[in-house]
């Protein structure tokens, strides 16, 4: 069985269980799964791909579980160009149906500076915490590691159905699962690191050599 959605988490969880009394409370243990998974992991980076509404500047985003916005881009004939974003929406408002340059997170929207004239696509790049829901169906953990989910999942579940050797079980195979993801992560992070300073000392070094 896949467990790719969060509606095939909530159906393993009931067959790892083997319960079929607990169906309403899944939910719960999915959200206090990722209580601790949130604490531990921190946000990750992520993307999401948005479509426009020609004749609106409006983006809907309250599926997305944003902790910070870092950048946007919109696709133009293939390629894809920045759009500049001013957390205090602080550029013109403009009536004109055109390619947005500049855009601004109000609430649960994204807001362009014009209004948009075709349904163009844009690449949302942004820190977000874990939290599925029928809106928001998969995430970067559940797809890459849904062995640590379950795990979580069931941890909560076992405790609810007040079976201690259920919970402490399940609490082991997560805590283990959880230490090899955390790992992971950080390896990532030590090779974009890697790869930015590196950029760096090219740049500087190229600098150098013309300044010579």
């Amino acid at each position: 069985m896949a467990i790719t959605t969060y509606d095939e988490l909530k159906a393993a969880v009931l067959d790892w269980m083997a319960r079929s009394d607990v169906t309403a409370t899944t939910g719960d243990f999915v959200s206090l799964a990722e209580a601790r998974l949130n604490r531990e992991l921190g946000p990750i980076t992520t993307d999401a791909t948005l479509t426009g509404i020609p004749g609106s500047r409006r983006i809907d985003i309250s599926s997305l579980s944003i902790v910070q916005p870092i950048a946007l881009h919109v696709v133009v004939y293939g390629n894809e160009e920045s759009v500049n974003l001013r957390p205090d929406g602080s550029f013109p408002y403009l009536e004109d149906i055109a390619q947005p340059s500049y855009a601004a997170f109000e609430g649960t929207n994204i807001d362009f500076n014009t209004i948009l004239d075709l349904p163009y696509s844009f690449r949302l790049t942004y820190q977000a915490r874990l939290a599925l829901s029928d809106a928001v169906p998969t995430n970067w953990l559940l797809e890459q590691h849904p062995d640590l989910y379950l795990a979580a999942c069931i941890t909560w579940g076992g405790l609810y159905i007040k079976s201690d050797a259920e919970a402490a079980k399940w609490r082991v195979l997560a805590d283990d699962c959880l230490a090899s993801v955390k790992n992971i992560e950080s390896k990532k992070r030590r090779g974009i690191l890697g790869t930015e300073v590196a950029g760096m000392i090219t740049r500087n070094v190229y600098y150098d050599w013309h300044n010579l």
